[in-house]
């Protein structure tokens, strides 16, 4: 059975979860799987929702930068970690585009 998490509303990203499937991201008409150091990056911590959305709204570069970093798991809040790593790895990104 999938699970459906987020917006179904046209231009909203939605994530559904098949057991055999993994984590999938859908957004603006199209279908990516999260590659696997990403999901399981994920799976590894407890994220909230935002945080977990806004890691995967990001370009793939940036979710590698922000995975590379390494774990989370001592932070006190790893999603409020995990949004200024984000934020982090944008700002590098923009740098080196």
């Amino acid at each position: 059975a999938r699970t459906f998490r987020g917006s179904p509303m046209p231009g909203n990203r939605a994530t559904f979860r098949g057991p055999q499937d993994g984590v999938r991201e859908r957004g603006h008409g199209s279908s990516r799987a999260v590659p696997d150091d990403i999901e399981a990056f994920l799976r590894e911590h407890n994220f909230d929702d935002r945080a977990r959305d806004a890691l995967l709204a990001e370009p793939m570069e940036v979710q590698r930068m922000v995975v590379e970093r390494g774990s989370l798991a001592t932070r006190k809040n790893p999603s409020s970690g995990l949004i200024t790593r984000i934020r982090d790895a944008k700002q590098a990104f923009r740098a080196g585009s």
